[in-house]
Order: structure tokens, then C-alpha cells, then sequence
């Protein structure tokens, strides 16, 4: 099994912004080990004979014209006057911070 140390275990909890008990840290260190053997399984598989898939479904994307209805346009005036604040063509909202 690939071995991967203790450390490299708190670096990627610690990129991951996750606090991880010692029980879990010997937890990930085994999972972590197990993936990486997986991996390297993958790696050895020869794929030299397929050919390159660029996608599996064989649909083609379907594009449009960009146009506006007339019919569903809404007026200008009409959305200024429900809007509670509108500036400049723009509906103005507060600003978000998080």
C-alpha cells in the first residue's frame, strides 16, 4: 500500500481548512493510501488503443438566435415605476458583502 505520512495528511486537512482529531488523521492516512494504490492502478492501464472521446452522449449542441420578442419585451416606464429603486435604465439593489 502507498504510504503517506502524517504530515502530509495535516497539510492537506490544513489546505482543506479542516481541524482533524488523531483518530482521523490515521483514518485518512489509510483511505489516503488506498486512493493513491487505486490511482496508480489507473495510471499502469494502457489506453494507447482508444480512441480520444470527446463526448459520450452524440448530441450536438443546439444554438439559437439571440432576438427580442416584442411580445414579452416589457416597457420601460412600467418597470420603472414598480421598481423601488431604479437608476440609469438599472434596477439598483443594496449591496451584498458576506
Amino acid at each position: 500500500m502507498t504510504q503517506i505520512s502524517k504530515a502530509q495528511v495535516l497539510k492537506i486537512a490544513q489546505l482543506a481548512q479542516l481541524k482533524l482529531s488523531p483518530q482521523e488523521i490515521d483514518i485518512y492516512q489509510r483511505e489516503l493510501g488506498v486512493i493513491l494504490d487505486f490511482s496508480n492502478k489507473l495510471q499502469a492501464v494502457s489506453v494507447n488503443h482508444l480512441e480520444a472521446t470527446e463526448q459520450v452522449t452524440n448530441l450536438t449542441n443546439i444554438t439559437r438566435i439571440d432576438e427580442i420578442d416584442a411580445n414579452l419585451a416589457l416597457d420601460l416606464k412600467d418597470l420603472e415605476k414598480n421598481a423601488p429603486n431604479f437608476i440609469d435604465r438599472q434596477f439598483a439593489i443594496p449591496k451584498i458583502t458576506h
